[in-house]
Order: structure tokens, then sequence, then C-alpha cells
């Protein structure tokens, strides 16, 4: 009787303590499944952050290079600017030593230009073609001030920008035929110097010019 109440008490303890064990063994697995759980995310949000600084060092890279491209393209303009500024300055010295030998006035209702605009017209480009060509068959060295003026409407700082608008528009194309800018020289006069009355179309008409005065 003894013996088996001492079985059933070994028996007992034994179950007991596989239980037990079962037991701990549940929290260990629980435990490293949430550890795995852990070093997924981990592994999830460093990537995630690895990505965002690929992105960030990209976009710097690209940052950079953009500021370098504008800032080659600054240093252009400002060459091109410097060396137009240059030959208008030479142009000027020549201009204002040189002597008058004729002018060319681009007015009129075939040549005029229209109110408030710089375009050159279809006959306006026509003459200058020709005159062009006789400058250069001629193959004498002049220089050509070319002079913007506008009618008497509008304000007076607009007409001046217009005036010169109209005067560069002219120095452009001539260039386009074969006349060398530093050959060239541009002025606005605005609209103090008018040719006829702006009380009237006609008159407003022939004050929207542009005249070249040659000089050698």
């Amino acid at each position: 009787m003894r013996r088996m109440i001492a079985f059933t008490l070994f028996t007992t303890t034994v179950l007991s303590g596989c239980a037990g064990i079962n037991e701990t063994n549940k929290k260990f697995a629980d435990v490293d499944a949430r550890l795995n759980a852990i070093q997924q995310t981990h592994a999830t949000d460093a990537s995630a952050i690895d990505a965002k600084i690929n992105a960030l060092a990209a976009k710097h890279d690209a940052d950079l290079a953009a500021l370098a491209t504008k800032h080659d393209t600054d240093i252009s303009k400002l060459e091109k600017n410097i060396q137009e500024a240059l030959e208008r300055a030479n142009a000027a010295h020549q201009l204002a030593e040189g002597k008058f030998v004729y002018s060319k006035v681009l007015n009129g209702d075939a040549i005029n230009f229209s109110s408030g605009k710089a375009e050159l017209p279809p006959a306006t480009q026509e003459y200058l073609k020709n005159l062009a060509q006789t400058l250069m068959s001629e193959n004498k060295n002049v220089y050509l001030e070319i002079q913007g003026h506008t009618d008497g409407t509008g304000a007076n700082d607009i007409n001046v920008s217009l005036g010169l608008k109209r005067a560069d528009t002219v120095r452009a194309f001539l260039n386009q035929q074969g006349i060398a800018l530093n050959r060239m020289s541009t002025i606005s006069y605005g609209q103090v110097v008018p040719l006829d009355t702006n009380k009237t179309a006609k008159g407003r008409a022939a004050n929207r010019r542009v005249e070249i005065i040659v000089l050698k």
C-alpha cells in the first residue's frame, strides 16, 4: 500500500514537472516569436531608412548637378552680355568720332511699325536686306547709329523702352544679313523727337520709326 502511494506521488510529481516544462517551452517559443517579429520589423525599418538615405543622396547629387549647370549657364550669359557691352562701347566710340554720310528712315505705310510693337513688317525686312547688300557692296568701313522712335501715346518710360526694342530688332536683323555687330550701336529717343504731329493717325504712324544714321 505504501508502495502504491509512493508510486502515485512520484507519477504525479513527474507529470507536474512535465507540465511545467511544457509551459516553460511554450513561453520560450512565444519569446522567440516576438524576437523574430522584432528582428523582422527592425530589418524592414532599416531597409526603409536605407531607401530614404539613398533617395536623399540621389536628390542631393541631382541638386548639386542642377546648381552646377545653372552656374555654368549664368556664367555663359554673363560673358555674352559683357562681350555685347564691349562691342557696343567700341561702336559708340567709333560713332562719336564718325562723320555723317547719310541716313535712312524706316517709317511710312509700307514699312511702318505697328503701335506698341517692335516686330519688323515683311516690307521692312526687304528694305533692310537691300540696305545691307548696298553697305557690303560699297565695301566701306561705315558705322551705323540705329535710333528708335515712338509716337506720343503711352508713358514716356515705356516709349523709351519700346524705341530701344525697335532699334535692337533692326540691329539684330542687319547682323543676320552680314553687318558686324561692332559696327552698329542703338539708342532710343522714345517720343521726344517726333517727325509729325501726334494728333493724327498719319502723324503718329510717321513717328513710329527707326532711323539709321550712316557714319564713316
